[in-house]
């Protein structure tokens, strides 16, 4: 029996490194938060689910090199093609092929709501002065750096002379063939969704853009408030090290497995210290993490989270001044902040809630003034109190944005 489903077609991604040259870290290799502006274009596109990249090139430098290396190790296929001819060997007849253009950058989330890869299109944006930085198409019209385009337009252009730009001809060959033009808006460029890198300045503005979402939209107070700004100044720090998101990572989990440890032995006070630390730095390593794999995150985040989980217990446990309540009521406050992540609560019942920093902070000084059981039970008590306010408080019927 056949299929009346249609196979999706072959994806694949064009890029430009044309303008790189040995020693010059700019455009397609300038640095932005820790990678270079084409690995951030290539691990964006990763989420959109390509996984075959054209690299348009004149030169391979080492850098380059290394990079197509380093996505080849981790599954994806690299190539680099220095004429239409090239390309055009890559290219598939139901294929589709996203172009990206040298040294722009658009956000995952963007890519992602630009690229459902249902019809061919070139992203647009108006003439105004402010957006001078971008390729004009016409007298009111400039490129925004993105186009989907079907292989058989690929196909159909000509042989470049030498130096031109693949990238920049397939688009002019595009608005020949009558390709769609999609407006993308300008508010867009604002929040730094879309950004045209040509100095290390923009650079440098672009990640502080970035920085300030991923801390805007952390959970938790002091995770927001205290965490993510002193993980702001440090950020560039760690990512200058060659080894220095790595050392953030590993660190996590020896505070998260000291916690557990000195939990198991009854020295509240010991647990709840490093598992405040423990949390800083898992909260650092996402501030400076990027683009990462979700579903390494997702079980490096699950591994980290139960050990604090069975930390807590076990300090609650294995202390027999606290007696069985202060161990059933540390399982009661956890089960209560993993609720609150399901549940739609206004964001004054969110940050309070959804913040085990905040909770750590707080069993630490119960454990300090020798109240850790009494403070289990306050504590269980004044979320359970903040939850019922979140869900039935008159000004609390909005959605949660920190909603899990």
């Amino acid at each position: 029996m056949s299929s009346n489903v249609s196979p999706q077609p072959e994806l694949l991604a064009l890029l430009s490194a044309a303008g790189v040259t040995d020693g010059g870290d700019i455009g397609a290799l300038q640095d932005v938060a820790g990678s270079s502006l084409i690995g951030w274009q290539i691990s964006a596109l990763q989420k959109c689910g390509i996984e075959t990249f054209l690299i348009e090139v004149d030169s391979v430098p080492g850098e380059l090199l290394n990079l197509a290396d380093s996505f080849r190790n981790g599954g994806a296929r690299v190539e680099f093609v220095r004429s239409a001819t090239d390309l055009q060997n890559f290219l598939k007849p139901a294929g589709k092929l996203i172009v990206l253009a040298e040294a722009h950058y658009f956000s995952a989330p963007l890519l992602a709501e630009l690229t459902p890869f249902s019809s061919s299109f070139i992203a647009t944006i108006d003439g105004r002065d402010e957006n001078v930085a971008f390729e004009r198409i016409d007298l009111n019209t400039r490129w925004a750096g993105l186009a989907v385009l079907d292989a058989a337009t690929a196909q159909s252009l000509m042989e470049l002379p030498e130096g031109w730009s693949i990238a920049s001809s397939l688009l002019r060959h595009s608005i020949q063939c009558g390709v769609t033009f999609l407006p993308v808006n300008q508010g867009k460029l604002g929040s730094g969704d879309i950004a045209r890198i040509s100095s290390q300045a923009g650079a440098d503005a672009l990640v502080q853009r970035m920085l300030s979402e991923r801390i805007d939209g952390a959970n938790g107070l002091i995770e927001r408030h205290i965490f993510g700004p002193f993980a702001k100044i440090v950020a560039p720090h760690i990512w200058a090290s060659k080894t220095g998101q790595t050392a953030v990572r590993f660190s996590k989990f020896v505070g998260a497995s000291a916690s557990l440890g000195c939990g198991a032995m009854g020295w509240s006070v010991a647990a709840g210290a490093t598992a405040l630390i423990a949390i800083f730095l898992h909260s650092l390593s996402g501030v400076i993490g990027g683009l990462s794999d979700a579903k390494q995150d997702r079980l490096q985040s699950l591994i980290f989270w139960c050990c604090l989980v069975a930390a807590g217990v076990a300090a609650a446990w294995s202390n027999t001044d606290y007696g069985p309540d202060a161990a059933t009521f540390m399982v009661i406050l956890i089960g209560l902040i993993v609720a609150a992540y399901k549940l739609k609560l206004p964001r004054w019942s969110a940050t309070l809630l959804q913040s085990p920093a905040l909770l750590a902070a707080v069993m630490l000084i119960a454990a300090g003034l020798s109240a850790f059981a009494l403070g289990t039970k306050i504590v269980a008590l004044a979320q359970l109190g903040l939850l019922v306010a979140g869900l039935y408080w008159p000004a609390a019927k909005g959605k949660n944005s920190n909603q899990a």
